[in-house]
């Protein structure tokens, strides 16, 4: 069985990283876990770390590919990006010794530039 993913805090660091989540990802949650981010997951891009430690090609691959490129031993690693309930999401799945590891953050929100009203001011 998996382990509940497990809060970490960004000690000793800039305060503005945000805390991250991490876990094991056992078959069965693995399983959950595609078909959850299939069915409520906006605007999902997945990039594949190959096994040789080059980045797949750019336009990226499908969910599924990237887990059987994980689970196959094809890949060390993938990064899954998209939108849910309001938020910007990035998971990392990472292929080690111990199976695929999970490591998940919220990414921050960014706003429009506060220099747009003086850019314009400009002669």
């Amino acid at each position: 069985m998996s382990e509940p993913l497990e809060q970490h805090h960004a000690e000793n660091l800039p305060e503005d990283l945000p805390d991250s989540l991490r876990g094991l990802l056992d078959e069965s949650t693995l399983a959950s876990y595609v078909r959850d981010l299939t069915m409520c997951a906006n605007d999902l891009h997945v990039r594949l770390k190959l096994a040789d430690d080059t980045l797949a090609q750019e336009r990226g691959v499908s969910l599924e590919q990237a887990i059987h490129a994980l689970t196959s031993g094809q890949a060390c690693g993938a990064q899954i990006r998209y939108s849910y309930q309001n938020g910007d999401w990035a998971d990392t799945i990472s292929l080690t010794a111990r199976g695929l590891e999970i490591t998940r953050i919220e990414l921050p929100k960014i706003t429009p530039s506060s220099t747009t009203a003086a850019d314009s001011s400009t002669d």
